[in-house]
C-alpha cells in the first residue's frame, strides 16, 4: 500500500488567502514522500472517496480548474482508495455534455487514452497509489476537525476550497 500525508496550507504561508469575506483553503498533498504537483482542492476530497470516476482533486495555485489543475482516476475498492494517471483539466460538466448522464465511466476511460486533435495526451503522468481506508478516513476526520477550527476563528467568513467551492456546510 502507499501512504499519503495530506497538509492544510498554512495561514502565515505564500498560498494563504483571506478576505474580508471569505477564506479559502487548501492542501498539499504528498504520496510516498513526494509532494504531488499544484494545490489539492480540499472539496474534491469528500465526493471522491464515495464516488469512482474522475475526480478534479488538484488545482491551479489562481484557483482556475483548468490554468494548472488536473484530474486523477478514482477507483474504490474493498482495501484500498485508488488514484490512477494525473489527466489534462477537463470539467464534469463537459463530460456529462459529451457522453450523458450519469456519467459512464467504462467509456470515458477508454477515450482518456485516445489523443487529444492536435495528437498531444491527456495523461500528464502515469501513476498507480493504492492507499488503505483506514488512512483515508483518519485523513478525512482531521481534514473535518481542521475546517471546524477554522470556522471557529473565522466566524463572520465564508469558508471555500481552492477551487471556490464552499465548505462552510461539511463544519455548521
Amino acid at each position: 500500500m502507499d501512504e499519503i500525508v495530506v497538509t492544510p496550507l498554512r495561514e502565515d504561508g505564500p498560498d494563504w488567502r483571506a478576505t474580508d469575506e471569505e477564506v479559502s483553503l487548501g492542501a498539499e498533498v504528498w504520496v510516498n514522500g513526494r509532494r504531488m504537483p499544484n494545490v489539492f482542492d480540499l472539496a474534491a476530497w469528500f465526493p471522491a472517496i464515495a464516488e469512482d470516476g474522475l475526480a478534479p482533486l488538484f488545482t491551479c495555485g489562481c484557483s482556475i480548474f483548468g490554468c494548472g489543475g488536473y484530474n486523477v482516476d478514482i477507483e474504490r475498492t474493498p482495501d484500498a482508495w485508488v488514484w490512477r494517471n494525473r489527466y489534462a483539466p477537463i470539467t464534469r460538466s463537459d463530460f456529462a455534455e459529451w457522453f450523458g448522464e450519469p456519467i459512464p465511466w467504462d467509456r470515458v476511460r477508454p477515450w482518456l487514452h485516445t489523443p487529444r486533435d492536435d495528437g498531444s495526451s491527456r495523461i500528464l503522468e502515469t501513476f498507480e497509489y493504492r492507499f488503505p481506508w483506514d488512512a483515508v478516513d483518519a485523513i478525512t476526520a482531521r481534514l473535518l476537525g481542521e475546517l471546524r477550527q477554522f470556522a471557529a476563528r473565522y466566524p463572520d467568513r465564508r469558508l471555500v476550497s481552492y477551487g471556490g467551492w464552499d465548505l462552510s456546510a461539511l463544519v455548521r
